[in-house]
Formats: C-alpha cells, sequence, structure tokens
C-alpha cells in the first residue's frame, strides 16, 4: 500500500493509496466495502488499485478490510 505524493487526476484535498487487492485475501469484498463509504477507486496499469477521498472514509474502509481479514484469520499470513 502506499500513499503521500503527488498523483495526477485526483482532486486537490483529497488523501488516496493504492492498494494491491491481489495481496489482499478479501479482494473480491473490495467492492462491496468501498460502496460502504464515498470513495473513488481507479484500477492501475501496474495491478494495483488507486482509492482516494476524504481521510477519514479512507481511514474507514482499511479498518473494515483489516477486520475483514482478522475475522477470515489471514492478517498475517
Amino acid at each position: 500500500m502506499q500513499s503521500g505524493s503527488f498523483i495526477p487526476g485526483i482532486p486537490k484535498g483529497e488523501y488516496w493509496i493504492r492498494l494491491n487487492t491481489s495481496e489482499i485475501p478479501v479482494g473480491e469484498e473490495i467492492g462491496g466495502l468501498l460502496s460502504k463509504f464515498p470513495l473513488t477507486a481507479k484500477p492501475q496499469d501496474d495491478g494495483y488499485l488507486l482509492i482516494y477521498g476524504a481521510k477519514e472514509s479512507v481511514k474507514a474502509f482499511l479498518n473494515e478490510v483489516r477486520l475483514k481479514m482478522i475475522e477470515e484469520g489471514l492478517e498475517n499470513e
């Protein structure tokens, strides 16, 4: 996961992360989780998913992903 520097096409002031969904066992659930929060996601050429929106929403989304991984016993694999 990456965040921080400038990415073209993201509105100024939006918080963003790049998430490699192939490394996350709950990757198929990402779409459902994104709809739960007001976030935008764009697939990128290198296999990452660019997710952006309000900082609080991005943090809540990541926490939800982490909780799903814990539920499935996959957090430290």
